[in-house]
């Protein structure tokens, strides 16, 4: 009898040794992931594409929300859970790399977008939503053709944006082409389906 509870109890030292063992390599793997996404935001924010491209081969989520804050217990929690996460009012770190401001209370911090179609392209390549929107509903598309980013654009058709998605307000990638005087765009645009 004693020799059975002592195979049990060990065996049930064993499984929670194993979980508590597997729950500790989870937690680092995620340190990891929200260490190299938050490298990758800072990079984005600094304009270094060289680095921020190294950073998304290295494995940094291109579609991770644009945060610098280390996540709360809550987070890891949701993730536990796989609940949705929540997104801060800043865009995400492929919507930065099409051109998207990082807004701070009125004033933006990043204010001349620079193209970067190959950053773009690797994003692409590692799981980047090509029709991404942010908070206001402005498309990845829509930022590339309002910074006059050809070669962003390019890509972005390549890997299936939509040129006819309209932001929130309605206006569609060409509409702003046109409001921005972007002929080349409009041009390419039209070419590439798109229709208003």
């Amino acid at each position: 009898m004693n020799q059975r509870r002592y195979r049990a109890a060990f065996l049930l030292g064993a499984v929670c040794l194993a979980l508590a063992g597997a729950f500790g390599l989870w937690v680092r793997s995620y340190q990891r992931q929200e260490a190299l996404n938050r490298q990758l935001i800072a990079a984005l924010l600094h304009k270094e594409t060289n680095k921020a491209l190294q950073i998304v081969n290295e494995g940094a989520d291109p579609n991770t929300p644009g945060s610098l804050r280390l996540p709360s217990l809550r987070k890891i929690w949701q993730e536990l859970r796989h609940e949705p996460r929540e997104f801060s009012d800043n865009p995400s770190a492929f919507l930065l790399a099409c051109g998207d401001p990082w807004i701070d209370g009125d004033s933006a911090l990043i204010s001349d977008s620079t193209d970067a179609p190959e950053l773009v392209k690797t994003m692409l390549e590692h799981g980047a939503k090509a029709n991404a929107r942010d908070k206001r509903g402005w498309t990845t598309l829509i930022w590339a053709v309002w910074f006059n980013h050809k070669k962003t654009v390019l890509q972005l058709l390549a890997y299936g944006a939509d040129p006819n998605l309209p932001a929130s307000d309605g206006t569609t990638p060409l509409q702003m082409a046109q409001q921005s005087n972007h002929p080349n765009l409009v041009a390419l645009l039209k070419q590439a389906g798109a229709k208003k």
